[in-house]
């Protein structure tokens, strides 16, 4: 299955398409990329963690750093 290319999406949505300014960190874009995911599986945490291949407490340990 082909997913969208996310960072590409990610900085367009936020303007942030110059090179090296603005770049998010990358504990946010960690967190942004598995509500993302989260959003596509219609916050199926199981479904989530398969796909990004970790346990489903780790999901909840990222989303709360």
């Amino acid at each position: 299955m082909s997913r969208p290319k996310f960072l590409h999406y990610y900085l367009i949505a936020n303007k942030k398409n110059k090179a090296y300014e603005n770049l998010p960190s990358l504990n946010l874009l960690k967190k942004d990329y598995i509500r993302y995911i989260l959003k596509i599986t219609n916050n199926n945490l199981k479904e989530t963690a398969d796909i990004l291949k970790v346990p489903p407490h780790s999901l909840h340990h990222q989303l709360n750093k």
